[in-house]
């Protein structure tokens, strides 16, 4: 573990390295553009492995567009993700930083996290290099999919929103936490509620038929009162 942990420190530390390098590159085609700063494109998709693309060798699927970009930039072939799955991995990618750190992990194995309407999400304090760019005086954008958190006291103050990380625009989905607005709660606590409340209105549901079969049928000495409010 101390091991892993001087790696992403490491790691960390070459990411704003590299940033600091981007940043200091200055084209040499023109000496009136000396103050222009690179574009930097990141792509991230669920789902997608290296040998997906045409350029990293597939030849069954065109990706002419991103082989363009690698044509013209560097190819990297040497890569640890820090999960398998969207909102772990997607907080690591924006930090640097294990996702457990920042509470962007599941506590029972619900490590997909899927509800809007919810409570908790990336902490306002972490660093994302979207902040680390911006503060380098880039323009900032988030286009696709969110899935780190929205709302924190209720389902509309958007507290964990793109726009509090570190971008400047934002079109896409917020796809977010399962789970009420409780400040902090682990969303995936709810996953466990419900299936308890599934279980006890099944139960109350048997009792209830069960009444109602022993009264219509006589096998059963009871008063309508007990039948009704067990429906209810």
């Amino acid at each position: 573990m101390l091991h892993l942990h001087h790696s992403w420190l490491c790691f960390r530390s070459w990411l704003a390295g590299m940033l600091s390098v981007l940043l200091g590159l200055v084209p040499s085609a023109s000496s009136n553009i000396s103050t222009s700063r690179p574009n930097i494109l990141l792509l991230m998709a669920d789902d997608l492995g290296i040998g997906d693309i045409g350029c990293y060798g597939n030849n069954t699927m065109r990706t002419p567009n991103i082989d363009r970009l690698a044509e013209d930039g560097v190819k990297l072939t040497q890569h640890i993700s820090a999960a398998s799955l969207c909102t772990p991995s997607r907080a690591a990618f924006l930090t640097g930083r294990y996702p457990v750190r920042s509470g962007m992990v599941s506590s029972i194995g619900y490590r997909v996290l899927q509800w809007t309407g919810a409570s908790g999400g990336l902490p306002t304090n972490e660093t994302t290099f979207a902040k680390i760019l911006k503060e380098k005086g880039y323009a900032t954008g988030l286009i696709g999919k969110w899935h780190l958190g929205l709302n924190c006291e209720s389902a509309s103050d958007h507290c964990h929103h793109p726009l509090h990380h570190g971008f400047d625009h934002f079109y896409g989905m917020p796809f977010s936490l399962m789970g009420d607005c409780a400040h902090w709660e682990l969303s995936e606590k709810r996953v466990n509620l419900e299936q308890k409340l599934n279980f006890l209105f099944q139960v109350l549901a048997l009792v209830a038929l069960t009444l109602v079969a022993g009264k219509l049928t006589h096998l059963i000495p009871v008063s309508w009162t007990p039948v009704i409010w067990s429906a209810l």
